[in-house]
């Protein structure tokens, strides 16, 4: 990846850049009511977090992927397709919950193309722009009417369009039906919500 340059994103007129800042949250557990032995689920979850997880999750099984020498790690970085899927396996498959292999600067130091990956991670978090809709509720029209989401008839005049069965400008049509069939209440729903939540 020699040719690959790690840039930040363009700005827009305000002089921000990037993606939407998100919630850090991207995946939740839950132990059902009906688990005889909840505790042990969360010694399980707790686990992932311990300083043995990392370190497996990581590097694998030491002794076999990687040997101790004063205690720092000499790591056996993979070279052949059945090594690159055995790494995967720990590196992402097994590790239900914890930080990602990516916050590792050491491990992520001695990969090929390493330091572009810590520069672009550090860029990213030099940027980016706050979502406004973070947190909110859905809209008690959207909970009743799905189809109105972005999934629903958006999605489905999207496709339409891009495949030529309709025209550009039925979009236009799109909105217009849209906002008759509870989209206009949405807004309002949504506006409502913001203006609640930002009142000084």
């Amino acid at each position: 990846m020699k040719d690959v340059v790690n840039i930040p994103a363009p700005t827009g007129p305000d002089g921000k850049g990037g993606m939407l800042i998100g919630s850090p949250v991207n995946m939740a557990w839950s132990i059902p009511k009906s688990n005889k032995h909840p505790e042990e689920a969360i010694k399980f979850l707790n686990w992932f977090y311990s300083e043995e997880a990392l370190k497996f999750l990581d590097y694998g099984l030491e002794g076999e992927d990687y040997s101790l020498e004063n205690g720092k790690v000499n790591y056996k970085y993979p070279t052949n397709a059945d090594e690159i899927n055995k790494e995967n396996m720990h590196l992402m498959f097994l590790r239900f919950a914890g930080p990602s292999y990516l916050a590792n600067e050491s491990f992520m130091k001695g990969r090929k193309d390493g330091d572009v990956i810590a520069n672009a991670i550090k860029i990213a978090k030099a940027e980016g722009r706050q979502d406004d809709g973070l947190d909110m509720p859905i809209p008690p029209t959207l909970q009743s009417k799905p189809e109105l989401g972005k999934n629903g008839l958006w999605m489905e005049t999207t496709a339409k369009i891009m495949t030529g069965k309709d025209p550009v400008d039925s979009f236009d049509k799109f909105v217009e039906d849209w906002k008759k069939r509870g989209g206009d209440q949405i807004i309002k729903d949504a506006t409502e919500w913001y203006n609640a939540k930002n009142k000084k």
